[in-house]
């Protein structure tokens, strides 16, 4: 990853992984205390949706 981003593992106790990337910038949102919403990798047909704030 570039500059200060990061992926994320979301998987949890799902079977398959789902991952999501945050860049420096959106980084900096949240530590600011903005929020921020972010779609996950597709896996078996379908994504997640998530926020950060």
């Amino acid at each position: 990853m570039a500059g200060n981003a990061v992926r994320l593992d979301i998987r949890g106790t799902a079977n398959h992984p789902h991952t999501l990337e945050l860049s420096a910038e959106e980084i900096v949102a949240i530590a600011a205390g903005l929020r921020v919403g972010k779609e996950s990798s597709e896996e078996k047909g379908h994504t997640h949706y998530v926020i950060f704030n």
